[in-house]
């Protein structure tokens, strides 16, 4: 992993790493409308959210990762294209796990596309599994009044 490097992610990353998430076919989605949106959502889950950067200081990978005080949850790892298999994707879920395991989280769930098919192999060669339990349900709230 010469050339590249790690740190906290901070909201000023937002562009780069909404452009890394429209990288290729993998359906990763940094999903905040704004900057503050996703500084608010740092500042919630500190220690758990890392950007790879390289030696011109390009940011070339990241991941995104929170908790409910329950388990944590890992939304989005991304590494650029050029970029995988060199160990990045591991050095950035790894420090996102040391980010909840310094909380006392016992336990993580990673959603991903189905499609994501490189992602699911590199959780599996790790020891995740996948849920056969779980179903993934989900709903907009904002086109309007939502109830249940």
């Amino acid at each position: 992993m010469s050339g590249v490097h790690l740190r906290l992610m901070a909201a000023s990353d937002w562009d780069a790493c909404k452009a890394l998430t429209t990288m290729g076919d993998e359906a990763a989605q940094l999903d905040f409308a704004s900057q503050d949106d996703l500084r608010r959502f740092l500042a919630r889950n500190p220690f758990m959210n890392w950007v790879a950067y390289d030696d011109a200081s390009r940011v070339i990978g990241c991941v995104l990762c929170s908790t409910d005080s329950l388990r944590g949850y890992i939304y989005d790892l991304v590494v650029e294209p050029t970029h995988r298999r060199q160990g990045i994707g591991e050095q950035l879920l790894n420090r996102a796990l040391q980010g909840l395991q310094k909380f006392g989280i016992p336990r993580a769930v990673m959603t991903t596309a189905r499609k994501n098919h490189k992602l699911g192999l590199m959780l599996v060669e790790h020891g995740w599994q996948i849920s056969e339990e779980l179903a993934f349900y989900t709903t907009d709230l904002s086109i309007g009044t939502h109830q249940v």
